[in-house]
């Protein structure tokens, strides 16, 4: 049996901070607000409390505009429900910046993983319809399907899928580019047909690894039994039944809705625009748009077990099964403060003996979350149009906390040093996989001989060019230079505005050129943690006179 890799090093520095803030806030520690007014940051947008609710929202607003003020975020969408009543749906701040358009509980924002659970969901569907089983193997219905570890493709079970059991771990940079389009060859096909090509980080159905893999076989497995695209068959089995009319799986079409919100990265303490993530891609994995209008009607048919006023879309043993506990989520472990589980599309946890189910999303420009109390009969959905910080869960925590009836302490700086402690800690862990630099070297070759176009199954092409007198790479149209290491050894280095998260896939990692028996370079290779070795690309045939022509 393979090594089975560290769950908790293999996350990005946003699912870490995720994950900590939200054990420590369920193991005890109460959450936070302040009643320190910001008059004039931002407009408030239609939406009023519910004076019968038990749950104290008075100050919430103030709450509210302190976060957007002091962590920078352009805007927010929030709703909550509670005893089964929408208690809040509103927008703070800005979904465009730039022309000051303030969001309202109508915008549209990418909803990124929080799509997960509508898979899932449908996966259920299709359970009631008789066309599947938890247990199903996916080559029952998928007889193409493969994968690296041929083993694990004959035994993997759509139940395996669902709660990330599938030894697969994250491998984002496969599928987009920095224009925020694919490629012309990478297509939802190509994303499914390459995952054979991947090397597996631990053994099939022996542990949890989050990987967005699981859900896009699953997707592939809906199509198959429903004759159907994904997209068609959530907008005719969920969408249409909940009435979510405006929501959508294409960001060509949320682009065209005239209440739609930007994406934002943050560049030196300032919110600065980015292009939108191609989700249509990988679209059963965070392919869904929403507002907090629409997904107010998914919470409440997820609290009302299938039900969304008097009709039963899904059956209550369905939906009883998403909310059982799959695999234990190790990484808790760090926490000795509470135990996380995954479910069927949904992690879930223990609040005073009490299940919740929660999940966050995260595209480059948008952070997300969205949880529910199936018990109490209450829910939250929060959606910002700010990437790579916790401010999703920071409000998450705040909510949770005065739906439970606590009254919630400030925990700002709380989350501040989770932030920071996390980034030290991945750049940590990034210095300690390269090797000492060995000083005064020079590389072997001329450097028109690294020069060429390469290229993996999985990862698809990398391509090393010639900008003067330095070499640069570039990768799915993400770009930057390679500074020279030692020998032939090569530092990359990108622009985080330019490249988007190229920082937390390719992460500024060392790239190795390889030369073959007639010293003529035919591979490079380069870490993709947390895959346990690194990826390789070989020199494209067309490249074989590359080297001559100088």
């Amino acid at each position: 049996m393979m090594n089975i890799q560290n769950t908790w090093t293999s996350l990005s520095v946003l699912q870490h901070i995720q994950i900590a803030v939200f054990a420590l806030v369920i193991g005890g520690t109460s959450c936070f607000a302040q009643q320190i007014s910001n008059e004039g940051r931002s407009p408030q947008v239609a939406g009023q409390l519910n004076p019968k609710s038990p749950a104290d929202f008075g100050d919430f607003d103030e709450f509210v505009e302190r976060v957007l003020t002091e962590w920078k975020v352009p805007g927010v969408a929030i709703a909550v429900i509670d005893n089964d009543r929408i208690l809040l749906s509103k927008g703070y701040g800005f979904r465009d910046l730039e022309q000051r358009l303030p969001v309202t509980s109508k915008t549209l924002f990418p909803i990124a993983s929080i799509t997960k659970p509508f898979t899932a969901t449908a996966a259920a569907i299709l359970l009631d319809d008789r066309k599947l089983e938890w247990d199903d193997r996916v080559r029952d219905h998928l007889q193409t399907f493969r994968l690296y570890d041929e083993n694990a493709a004959a035994q993997l079970t759509i139940r395996d899928c669902l709660a990330h059991r599938t030894g697969l771990s994250m491998a984002g940079l496969r599928w987009y580019g920095v224009n925020g389009w694919p490629e012309a060859n990478i297509t939802p096909d190509f994303a499914y047909r390459t995952l054979r090509y991947l090397e597996p980080t631990a053994s099939a159905r022996t542990t949890y690894q989050y990987s967005n893999s699981g859900y896009l076989i699953i997707g592939r497995l809906i199509e198959e039994l429903s004759g159907e695209s994904w997209e068609d068959f959530v907008n005719r089995r969920l969408f249409n039944p909940l009435k979510m009319d405006r929501t959508n799986c294409s960001v060509k079409e949320t682009q065209e809705d005239a209440d739609h919100a930007k994406p934002y990265d943050l560049q030196d303490g300032t919110a600065v625009r980015r292009p939108f993530f191609p989700s249509e891609v990988v679209a059963p994995v965070g392919g869904i748009n929403s507002n907090v209008e629409e997904m107010t009607q998914f919470l409440k048919f997820c609290v009302g077990q299938g039900n969304l006023e008097g009709k039963q879309i899904v059956t209550k043993s369905a939906m009883k099964d998403l909310l059982t506990p799959e695999v234990v989520m190790p990484e808790f472990d760090s926490f000795k403060a509470t135990t996380g589980f995954q479910g069927i599309g949904w992690q879930l946890f223990l609040i005073r003996g009490e299940k919740w189910a929660r999940h966050t999303g995260s595209f480059p420009g948008f952070t997300a979350v969205a949880g529910f109390c199936p018990k109490r009969k209450c829910a939250y959905v929060v959606l910002t149009n700010l990437a790579y910080r916790p401010t999703a869960e920071l409000m998450e925590s705040n909510i949770r906390s005065r739906l439970l009836g606590r009254k919630p302490v400030d925990e700002f700086e709380m989350y501040y040093q989770l932030e920071q402690s996390s980034n030290e800690s991945y750049e940590e862990a990034r210095q300690q996989r390269r090797p000492t630099q060995i000083q005064n070297t020079n590389p072997t070759h001329p450097l028109i001989d690294y020069v060429g176009q390469y290229t993996n199954p999985a990862y698809g092409d990398f391509e090393i060019s010639l900008n003067g007198d330095a070499l640069q790479w570039s990768h799915h149209g993400f770009q930057g230079p390679l500074r020279h290491y030692h020998y032939d050894v090569f530092d990359m280095e990108g622009d985080r505005l330019t490249n988007g998260i190229v920082d937390d896939d390719i992460r500024r990692e060392l790239v190795t050129f390889h030369a073959g028996s007639s010293g003529r370079f035919d591979s490079l290779s380069l870490p993709r943690f947390p895959i346990p070795k690194d990826v390789v690309f070989s020199r494209c045939q067309a490249d074989d006179g590359a080297e001559d022509s100088r």
